[in-house]
């Protein structure tokens, strides 16, 4: 009988590993913070994507010395998009919409904008915010967007103009103007 006993020990045990074997797995829980921030502000865009400053470009072209008649151009985003879009959220709309500064250049003399070419020779040009170039952008005084409603994107056009070429020397003629927007 002692035999058995002992077989009767052994099976219990084996059925014991068997058992805890079989036992449910342990549950942990873990939490999972998710989290979205949406900030009040502004964006510009050009064209489809987030503006990237070496992409908008203000060109006049080629033209020849002495022309008589004034150059008009618009600045264009990357790719040839003819315009900038300015966003924002309900905090800046309508009184509280942001402003733009189109400083006067690096290379403007006497408050007047100018692109530097060779020899240091200089052309005036004028910055607008209309078509018509009726509406000029100060270097001194912000304008006001109008943004009537949040997260609708409306264009930031600017205009340019050469308004007479004098007698220049050939070459490419250069400027950079920084737009600063505040909200």
């Amino acid at each position: 009988m002692r035999g058995s006993s002992c077989l009767r020990r052994k099976a219990a045990v084996a059925a014991g590993l068997c058992l805890f074997a079989r036992s449910p797995a342990q549950a942990e829980e873990i939490r999972i913070d998710i989290r979205f921030e949406v900030r009040s502000g502004c964006a510009v865009a050009a064209g489809t994507g987030e503006l990237a400053l070496p992409d908008v470009r203000l060109s006049f072209g080629e033209a020849a010395a002495g022309a008589g008649e004034p150059i008009d151009a618009m600045a264009a985003a990357g790719g040839g998009v003819p315009l900038l879009t300015l966003s924002c959220s309900s905090s800046f709309t309508n009184d509280a919409a942001p402003t733009v500064v189109l400083d006067a250049g690096l290379n403007a003399e006497d408050g007047q904008r100018r692109m530097r070419g060779p020899g240091g020779a200089t052309v005036p040009y004028l910055l607008f915010q209309d078509q018509a170039c009726s509406i000029p952008y100060d270097p001194t005084t912000p304008t006001q967007i109008s943004i009537p409603t949040a997260g609708i994107g409306v264009p930031l056009a600017i205009y340019g103009r050469v308004p007479v070429i004098g007698d220049l020397p050939a070459g490419r003629y250069a400027d950079t103007v920084t737009l600063t927007l505040s909200y």
